[in-house]
């Protein structure tokens, strides 16, 4: 499993546990067990990457919101396409 793969899936649990406060109703999804942190050339990918998508989306897209309605969707797509090559996410 590639660093990125297990950095969305994190995410995603994060995500999805933290809309428990909202409803109360959707399942509860056990926290990702406890990983060894990631080597010095894994953690210069993943700065590598996180650098890359921020400048992507606050720097290239902008401002994003029901105003600027083009930017929010912009961004979607640009999520989508980045997330289309994780498998299990829309990949292989």
């Amino acid at each position: 499993m590639s660093v990125s793969t297990m950095s969305w899936g994190v995410g995603l649990v994060c995500l999805w546990n933290s809309c428990q406060a909202a409803n109360p109703r959707l399942p509860i999804v056990p926290a990702a067990p406890s990983l060894p942190p990631p080597a010095a050339a894994e953690t210069a990918i993943i700065q590598q990457n996180l650098s890359r998508h921020v400048h992507t989306l606050a720097g290239e897209i902008g401002e994003r919101n029901l105003a600027a309605y083009a930017g929010l969707n912009r961004a979607a797509d640009y999520a989508l396409g980045q997330m289309s090559g994780i498998r299990g996410l829309g990949g292989q």
